[in-house]
């Protein structure tokens, strides 16, 4: 997987209220460089952390299953077919 095609996990700690502005900006960032975030409030952290690991769990998975599927395509195209020369 390429590392701009990795998740970003963001909890939003005690008092996201005056972060608020900063995240929404450094997501912007971020997902302009190929990143996609994922965020969780401390609610979310403190009352369902087995969610949260599944929700990251199927995110890493579906970036994989990507990233597998587009190796694949690459690694036909830049094959030779048998009894032709490149």
């Amino acid at each position: 997987m390429a590392r701009a095609e990795w998740p970003i996990v963001s909890f939003d700690g005690k008092n996201p209220v005056r972060r608020e502005e900063y995240d929404t900006v450094r997501t912007a960032f971020l997902k302009t460089k190929g990143y996609r975030v994922i965020g969780f409030t401390n609610d979310q952290v403190m009352t369902n952390p087995e969610g949260i690991a599944r929700t990251i769990l199927v995110a890493l998975r579906q970036d994989f299953r990507a990233e597998s599927s587009l190796s694949r395509r690459r690694r036909r195209s830049s094959s030779v077919s048998p009894g032709r020369r490149g």
